[in-house]
């Protein structure tokens, strides 16, 4: 039997240049500030919703890879209310609201948030040789947003990925827009 989901309140997270104005602010308080302004939106106190999807591809900040349980007790979901982060690239958002209605759909919530953010400007870079004891010389770290701009398998960045799919499938302007 099909189920009807309903969408209400969608809000974004604020945008800001990357190492500008919101450079500072750490990731899941972003996520907290757009899922507070939903709910406000759609009318919903916090403590009834018992499910939040959280999309997002570069965890930022210590809470990072539990952004989606983070940003639930933040904004005064109940503690027994669930959480589940997803990441899948650019359509993390998309996959956070598919993911929310399938919780809907199979009996597993009531109420679902699906939501997503990212602050790039807060990527940090890592060292990957460093754990068990750097060798003798230069170590080197490497910039995580590297990691969610270059395809892992060509190490192309993304948008030239997308130039060449344009190319490849002739893909125009015009005809996205129609």
């Amino acid at each position: 039997m099909a189920q009807d989901i309903i969408l209400a309140g969608g809000m974004r997270t604020p945008f800001g240049d990357f190492g500008k104005s919101l450079k500072d602010i750490e990731g899941d308080k972003l996520g907290a500030h757009a899922a507070t302004a939903c709910l406000d939106k759609a009318g919903l106190a916090a403590d009834k919703v018992d499910h939040l999807v959280c999309g997002n591809v570069l965890p930022v900040d210590q809470g990072g890879y539990f952004s989606g349980r983070v940003i639930a007790l933040n904004i005064s979901m109940a503690v027994e209310s669930r959480a589940l982060n997803v990441s899948r690239a650019c359509g993390s958002g998309t996959q956070a609201i598919v993911s929310a209605a399938e919780q809907i759909i199979s009996g597993h919530s009531d109420i679902a948030l699906a939501g997503g953010f990212e602050n790039f400007s807060r990527a940090p870079y890592v060292s990957t040789n460093s754990r068990w004891g750097a060798v003798r010389g230069p170590q080197t770290v490497v910039d995580t947003l590297d990691y969610a701009y270059r395809d892992p398998f060509n190490l192309e960045l993304m948008g030239e990925t997308a130039e060449n799919l344009t190319d490849d499938f002739q893909y125009r302007r015009e005809d996205m827009d129609a």
